[in-house]
């Protein structure tokens, strides 16, 4: 803590070349701790023990099949033995295989997936393809260490590396490594007519910032505040404004959600 009258030095802004050389070795650092204690666990537990660790939900059965977003199929999986689930630790964009119930922990997989949807009466997860056969069989469900999400991040910072200085956000860099502030128009000068007449005021506030900004803006709040909501004004309102919009978030199914949140606006 700095004495009373003394000068708080002021940080310099890490440089692209920094960020990427010290998140790199973290990322490879959080995929090794993860795959190691997935095999650690697996190696020391059999079926009753993953299901009381809630890593495992036995003997289910597909209930429904339907066709999602972007092709992919949805599962619906309901327990054998009772009309709710099983306590378990799964959550919505977990990654799970599926397997023939008594197989052993080991044995090949019919299926991976992500969770969709969670009830106390079923599972759904989202499937790119779906098993040929078996799902007429007891089944179960296993979350699992997954490599695809970490080599992802380590291909996003090798592109990021190599295309910051052509690349379509490369005015974006300098902004969000403090190298220049962040430019906004100037006030009253953009306004806007909302599609969702429920808009609270800090989300209106909130949606006119985020069109003023020129550069780069930032929401954030807890669960349960209305971002989601706010962000697809947001896009609406872009939209409208002839602008190009690339939809991004941490999985697919958040993206969905955006997706069909816009689309009883839009009708």
């Amino acid at each position: 803590m700095a004495m009373e009258g003394e000068k708080k030095k002021k940080s310099s802004p890490i440089s692209l070349q920094q960020f990427i050389s010290n998140i790199t070795p973290l990322i490879d650092l959080e995929k090794e701790a993860e795959i190691s204690a997935s095999i650690s666990s697996g190696a020391t537990r059999n079926l009753d023990t993953a299901q009381k660790r809630g890593s495992t939900i036995l003997n289910l059965k597909c209930v429904d099949a339907q066709t999602g977003l972007m092709g992919k199929t949805l599962l619906e999986f309901q327990s054998t033995k009772g009309d709710v689930l099983p306590a378990h630790k799964f959550g919505t964009h977990d990654v799970v295989v599926l397997k023939p119930n008594k197989a052993d922990l080991g044995s090949p997989a019919l299926g991976q997936g992500v969770v969709y949807r969670l009830k106390d009466s079923s599972i759904t997860v989202a499937f790119d393809d779906v098993p040929e056969d078996g799902l007429n069989n007891p089944l179960r469900l296993e979350k699992v260490a997954n490599e695809v999400t970490y080599r992802r991040m380590k291909d996003a910072l090798i592109q990021l590396s190599k295309g910051v200085l052509k690349g379509p956000a490369a005015d974006q860099v300098p902004v969000l490594f403090g190298e220049r502030q962040p430019t906004v128009s100037k006030k009253g000068t953009v306004t806007f007519t909302p599609f969702n007449k429920n808009l609270d005021h800090s989300q209106r506030d909130a949606i006119l910032k985020a069109l003023s900004s020129k550069d780069v803006f930032l929401l954030h709040g807890p669960p349960g505040t209305g971002k989601t909501t706010t962000v697809v004004e947001i896009v609406l309102q872009e939209v409208k404004r002839g602008s190009k919009i690339l939809a991004c978030a941490a999985s697919n199914i958040a993206v969905d959600t955006t997706l069909l949140s816009d689309l009883p606006l839009t009708e």
